[in-house]
């Protein structure tokens, strides 16, 4: 078995295409028995919220698939995003996940790799930070929970359609969010740092006080296709489906 394999972004859809659901559970299928460890990098559906009248979980095809997956003895570590922030102890219960959070910090064969979601790289995305602090307001979120169910569902539709990046925003904030992945790395002198968020894969090394370090921004989810994955400290690509 290797160590880990790495995702981000799916943008599962709550009421929408099964297939997209399906290309979900063919990766799940493809990876039990080969990986370890599944590391899911925020953005798993297209928005995802608690509220007391909606039960989002005992139905859904998505967690329902992370259930059987873990079940099966395999470890899913979810680092939620903008978009599934809200994700609590419902959320872990259905999907059987064994760690949900804004960031993690793992090691493997000696290195240091620091994992989150990518938002928070964007420093300089001054519309991102505005739309974040809005919907993350404590304000916000309790005038949600009391809305009535259609209406907050179409509150959180629209929060969805506000908080996209057009095409050449998404190549600017990749930069910006490289850039500050390689202060993280310095600062924190850690080894490797993985995110998502872009949509856009790109990936660097640097020499720093003698030893490799890595930047590994992941691309949006698409199966089959290639796959950050790791083993024994090494982080490559590898091609699934």
């Amino acid at each position: 078995l290797l160590s880990a394999v790495f995702t981000a972004d799916l943008h599962l859809k709550l009421s929408g295409n099964p297939e997209h659901y399906r290309s979900f559970r063919g990766f799940l299928e493809k990876i039990n028995g080969k990986f370890r460890r599944l590391y899911i990098l925020g953005d798993l559906f297209a928005y995802w919220y608690e509220h007391p009248g909606v039960d989002l979980c005992s139905a859904n095809p998505g967690l329902r698939a992370l259930k059987d997956f873990s079940g099966s003895g395999n470890e899913v570590y979810f680092i939620y995003g903008n978009r599934d922030f809200t994700a609590g102890e419902s959320f872990r219960r259905y999907s059987g996940v064994s760690f949900i959070g804004p960031e993690l910090d793992i090691t493997s064969g000696g290195r240091k790799i620091h994992l989150c979601h990518g938002d928070s790289l964007a420093k300089r995305d001054i519309r991102y930070r505005i739309w974040k602090a809005l919907i993350r307001s404590r304000i916000s979120l309790f005038v949600f929970s009391r809305l009535p169910v259609g209406a907050a569902v179409s509150l959180a539709d629209t929060f969805k359609q506000v908080g996209k990046n057009r095409k050449y925003a998404a190549e600017a904030v990749n930069v910006m969010a490289a850039a500050e992945a390689r202060k993280i790395i310095i600062s924190r002198n850690i080894d490797a740092l993985i995110s998502g968020h872009t949509h856009l894969r790109h990936e660097e090394s640097f020499q720093h006080r003698g030893r490799k370090r890595q930047v590994f921004i992941l691309p949006e989810f698409s199966f089959p296709g290639d796959f950050l994955t790791l083993d024994k400290g090494k982080l490559s690509y590898e091609r699934l489906g």
